[in-house]
């Protein structure tokens, strides 16, 4: 048994152990390629940032610790996440993903990361020092909430975001950024960060043809991973019209801080939890 980080030369193996291990796991076919390409880059530096044990010749158990750069207001702080634990079914149990987790939590350290996160099973990782934390509200909005408490609102329109469209990025990019708590983004990472789990960004305009805003949706449509615009006007006009356009049920998240939207939204989601 070797633990290894990675290399280009690893990549095809690297994302065959996860496709096969997650695809296994949770029942349907999962392809890292389009749901993580900010993540799945044939190069050196992608590859390095996971660590993976190989034996009988083949990588059979891995994970990333991916350090993330981030802003909480004026304060720059590192994050990192670690994340795509896996280990092959015919070699679980001899201790691979512990060997691994311990050398992930070393380099979490030596990194000097700020915050760290993960997703899992509260029991696997817990022993880590990893714990429940943090919120943020969820709303669901329907058509009724739609027709009878927002009949005021002003004609939105939306056109997807192509990975080229330097314009409409720029503006997505400007939007973000003055968030309260945000990810460093650099370069063509923004738009792949937008495009995880296969979602689609749109562009909101008013009726006038001028952005006020954007927002990333699910394959369906139906759920929000990212909203951001002008003003509370232009979030609550950009989400109302998101509504119709869809025609179904939509959720989204606000963080905790945004106070007015949450004033706004609470009483009329049809559906309303932290």
């Amino acid at each position: 048994m070797e633990i290894i980080r990675p290399g280009k030369q690893d990549y095809d193996e690297l994302m065959t152990l996860f496709h096969d291990v997650f695809t296994r796991a949770h029942g349907n076919e999962t392809d890292f390629e389009k749901e993580l390409p900010a993540m799945c880059v044939r190069d050196d530096e992608h590859m390095g940032k996971h660590l993976a044990v190989r034996e009988d010749g083949k990588l059979v158990a891995a994970l990333g610790v991916y350090l993330l750069p981030a802003h909480v207001g004026d304060t720059p702080l590192l994050f990192s996440t670690v994340g795509n634990v896996a280990t092959h079914w015919d070699y679980e149990g001899r201790g691979y993903m512990a060997a691994l987790m311990k050398l992930a939590m070393r380099e979490i350290e030596e990194k000097r990361a700020d915050v760290s996160r993960l997703g899992g099973l509260r029991q696997r990782y817990d022993r880590y020092g990893y714990e429940v934390a943090g919120s943020d509200y969820h709303f669901t909005l329907t058509s009724r909430n739609v027709r009878l408490r927002f009949p005021e609102t002003r004609h939105v329109t939306f056109e997807k975001i192509a990975r080229n469209d330097e314009s409409a990025l720029a503006f997505c990019r400007s939007l973000y950024e003055k968030g309260a708590i945000r990810y460093d983004r650099p370069g063509e990472s923004f738009y792949l960060t937008m495009i995880a789990w296969q979602c689609v960004p749109y562009l909101a305009r008013n009726e006038k043809g001028e952005a006020i805003g954007y927002l990333v949706a699910s394959p369906g449509g139906t759920s929000l991973t990212e909203a951001f615009a002008l003003d509370d006007e232009c979030f609550t006009d950009m989400i109302v019209g998101w509504q119709k356009a869809v025609g179904k049920d939509i959720s989204f998240r606000l963080a905790p801080y945004e106070i007015s939207l949450i004033k706004r939204f609470y009483d009329v989601a049809e559906h309303f939890s932290v």
